[in-house]
């Protein structure tokens, strides 16, 4: 069973690479037959990932989405739309969020815990 979400996160590209690789592989076996990446920077729109997210519908097919942060830490407005996004998951999507790794204080982040929890 996949879960509805996932942090990957660590300094080995490689290795973070073959763990991507093996969940899209189990999201697909799962029917997440459709594949969304959102690839962040400093001018990141985090509204278009809520929007997207909100717009998925119980009736389409499911969708992995990954997220690709390229910093150690999210800023205030990506925070509270992880914290929306994981909040109103549902399962027609499941969630990878792939980062560089993250400092203590972003995995004690109100997000972080989330899925660390599930």
């Amino acid at each position: 069973m996949i879960a509805p979400c996932y942090l990957v996160h660590g300094g080995e590209p490689v290795q973070t690479d073959e763990i991507i690789s093996s969940i899209s592989h189990l999201a697909n076996k799962s029917g997440y037959n459709n594949k969304v990446v959102f690839e962040t920077n400093t001018s990141f729109n985090w509204e278009e990932l809520l929007n997207k997210c909100q717009s998925l519908d119980l009736f389409a097919d499911r969708t992995l989405l990954e997220l690709r942060l390229h910093s150690d830490t999210v800023n205030k407005q990506g925070t509270k739309i992880l914290e929306q996004i994981l909040q109103q998951q549902d399962a027609t999507f499941c969630i990878i969020i792939r980062a560089p790794k993250l400092k203590a204080q972003t995995l004690n982040s109100p997000w972080a815990v989330y899925i660390q929890r599930k």
